[in-house]
């Protein structure tokens, strides 16, 4: 394990307790939207965030909870109507070419797009209706540790 992973570790829980405190601005905005749907995508670590959370999130919320690698965004996805889904697109970096390509079909059939990044503006921001940056900055290490 290199250096800067075994800093980013050492470092994760400050980061989680920072970003739990900040987390209602954050996600202020968004959590006032006539929501019925959520689908959480993202690749690598950034998916399984959405797959470890979205049964907390459906208890939380009330509301059906996905969560999707990128390449499983279809258009056959969306067949039915979708104008209260929030398509939540995840990629730390903000540079992830698979989310984008996934947010835009979300996008052209009419849901809702956020996107969680630690990047701003992050690349996946363009077509966000809701861009949310996390404050944890950005990690030089290939694997993602503390996003």
């Amino acid at each position: 394990m290199t250096d800067s992973i075994k800093k980013y570790l050492s470092e994760t829980p400050e980061t989680l307790t920072r970003l739990l405190n900040n987390s209602k601005d954050l996600f202020k905005e968004v959590s006032h939207q006539d929501i019925k749907r959520i689908i959480v995508t993202g690749s690598g670590t950034s998916y399984h965030s959405g797959a470890e959370m979205q049964q907390l999130m459906r208890e939380k919320s009330g509301i059906l909870v996905e969560a999707y690698y990128p390449f499983m965004i279809t258009r056959d996805l969306f067949k039915f109507d979708t104008s209260k889904t929030l398509l939540v697109g995840v990629s730390q970096g903000g540079s992830s070419f698979t989310t984008l390509d996934a947010m835009k079909i979300a996008k052209e059939k009419g849901c809702k797009i956020a996107t969680i990044s630690a990047d701003k503006p992050a690349y996946i921001d363009q077509v966000a209706d809701y861009p949310l940056t996390i404050d944890i900055g950005r990690e030089l290490a290939g694997p993602k540790t503390e996003g």
